[in-house]
């Protein structure tokens, strides 16, 4: 909205300003193109379409704090105009995006050991992985580590009180003849997580140090 009572050599002064902010603006001389616009401005400050297009060079030039200023004074000369609605909300997100990297970047100083990456080694895992679930433990699965490692100690348990009717036991088939069907079961199920435990450390171990790699 133009200042009214403007005179015919104002109009022309204004429009040559804009003209020429937009030639150096596309040129990338912002500073000159900003200096166009406000000397715009001195001459009609309420001009809605000058307001915008300094906020629109201010935020090309990496200026954020002046152009989401200049956009708020074209809101309240220009209440519900859709497009500096939008651009208000743009700048002010790249702001808080600025703000909240700025934070993170401080906190990474004061507290660098929130954001060590420990390296895990694939081949320790595996090593480790020989006692049930520990493997998983390692690389910080603790739910399947714990699960797999209950299961073993179940499996430990129940052996330990059927142990007594192993004795005199001489080959393998009286060895199964001896067996509860309950506990060969659980003993097939047990080596079965415990390989799979071994070999699941090793992976995913070595799964892991790709992504922190990658993320870092």
């Amino acid at each position: 909205m133009p200042t009214p009572d403007l005179s015919d050599e104002q109009e022309r002064e204004v429009e040559r300003l804009i003209a020429l902010a937009n030639v150096q603006r596309l040129r990338g001389q912002f500073a000159e193109a900003e200096d166009s616009c406000r000397k715009a401005l001195d001459i009609t400050p309420e001009d809605v379409t000058v307001r915008e297009l300094l906020a629109d060079i201010l935020h090309e030039n990496g200026k954020l704090e002046a152009a989401r200023s200049e956009y708020r004074k074209a809101m309240e000369l220009s209440p519900g105009k859709v497009s500096l609605e939008t651009k208000y909300a743009k700048v002010s997100i790249e702001i808080a995006e600025i703000e909240r990297e700025k934070a993170i970047a401080q906190d990474m100083l004061e507290h660098p050991q929130k954001y060590m990456v420990v390296e895990r080694r694939p081949w320790l895992a595996f090593l480790v992985g020989l006692v049930p679930g520990l493997g998983q433990i390692y690389n910080h699965e603790f739910f399947k580590g714990g699960l797999i490692f209950g299961v073993f100690l179940l499996f430990v348990i129940v052996v330990g009180f059927v142990a007594g009717s192993y004795r005199g036991v001489r080959d393998i088939g009286m060895l199964l003849a001896n067996t509860h069907p309950f506990v060969l079961v659980l003993g097939l199920v047990t080596t079965f997580l415990w390989v799979y435990g071994m070999i699941d450390a090793l992976v995913v171990a070595s799964r892991l140090n790709r992504t922190d790699k990658f993320e870092t």
